[in-house]
């Protein structure tokens, strides 16, 4: 059901310290540039990008609503890139960018719980969204438990009026009767188009079992296997393709002696992208106890590992490892 009278940022429910008219909206067009010519009698035109789509708040609260003030102002001023304000409306929402408020007139008046004079605070902010259109609601994916693998589905449709990218895909992989999941491909297709093929996307040609591939908006794609061993050492071993050899376990730590080791999968064909650190591959190690030499850890691009290399040299003490494996850029 539509809710007129709905506003939220960042999950805050503030629709009722908003003033009746207090959400204003800045021209959100396209930009247009008019190309001048003494020899046209017509006007000509080029288009340039669309405006962001910008709010404009003004809020109140009133004496004895210091702690929702506090509360409004905090969220404002601190929420996250891409998450969603609802201006007025519980069914549409936009993508925020940057957001900020600030109090504006702070007013004598009663508080109208104990009728004692107090303050009345007025509040304006302005919400900078990413985009110049606003969003629906979720739909959800078309299935999001254990689901059949291929699988076409058309509850997942865009019901709006413009082109619409895919806001989230997650896939987990699975091993049954001998088998991985392999080929994983994606692809959109209209009602009426029989020829689906011609545009799929080979996203992995393998998976693990109980990994999970993410495919973002925002972020691109990410591929993590993520283990803290609360499962036998066997069934680690059957996850990663049985890419192991020796260790043993007693509870959720697994012990590695000298010549064994464990390798995680990660398959192609998709390149690895990213110069910043943020965005390069990583492994994270939690090390209970070492002895010895230590251990490495080893990276290798071929099919047979005949070109793995040390990234690290031995890993020679208990804590946190987190090990950047740099250099991997289009691999």
């Amino acid at each position: 059901m539509v809710n007129d009278r709905y506003c939220e940022i960042y999950g805050l429910d503030c629709g009722d310290h908003i003033y009746d008219n207090g959400v204003k909206l800045q021209d959100p067009g396209q930009r247009l540039q008019q190309e001048e010519s003494s020899e046209s009698l017509y006007g000509s035109f080029s288009r340039k990008s669309w405006r962001p789509r910008v709010y404009n708040l003004d809020a109140f609260f009133k004496p004895g609503q210091e702690t929702d003030l506090e509360t409004f102002m905090k969220t404002v001023n601190n929420v996250p890139q891409d998450c969603r304000f609802y201006p007025f409306r519980n069914d549409r929402f936009a993508f925020v960018d940057q957001a900020h408020a600030y109090v504006a007139n702070p007013k004598g008046a009663n508080n109208p719980a104990t009728g004692d004079w107090g303050n009345l605070w007025e509040v304006k902010a302005e919400i900078t969204c990413r985009e110049p259109w606003l969003w629906g609601v979720d739909q959800g994916l078309a299935y999001h438990e254990n689901g059949q693998v291929w699988n076409f589905s058309s509850t997942l449709t865009n019901i709006g009026h413009m082109p619409c990218t895919l806001n989230y895909l997650q896939i987990s992989g699975d091993y049954n009767a001998g088998q991985y999941l392999t080929g994983l491909d994606a692809g959109f297709v209209s009602p009426d188009d029989l020829f689906e093929s011609y545009r799929m996307i080979r996203l992995c040609d393998q998976l693990m079992r109980d990994d999970l591939f993410e495919l973002g908006w925002r972020d691109g794609i990410r591929h993590i296997y993520d283990c803290s061993f609360s499962k036998l050492w066997a069934e680690v071993s059957t996850d990663l393709h049985g890419k192991t050899s020796g260790g043993s376990q007693v509870g959720q730590t697994v012990t590695l002696d000298d010549g064994d080791y464990f390798m995680i999968p990660f398959r192609g064909p998709l390149p690895i992208v990213g110069n910043d650190t943020d965005l390069q591959p990583c492994l994270e190690l939690w090390i209970s106890a070492v002895s010895g030499t230590g251990g490495r850890v080893r990276v290798g691009k071929l099919a047979d590992l005949s070109d793995a290399i040390d990234f690290t040299g031995n890993i020679d003490s208990a804590g946190y490892w987190k090990v950047w494996l740099t250099g991997l850029e289009g691999s």
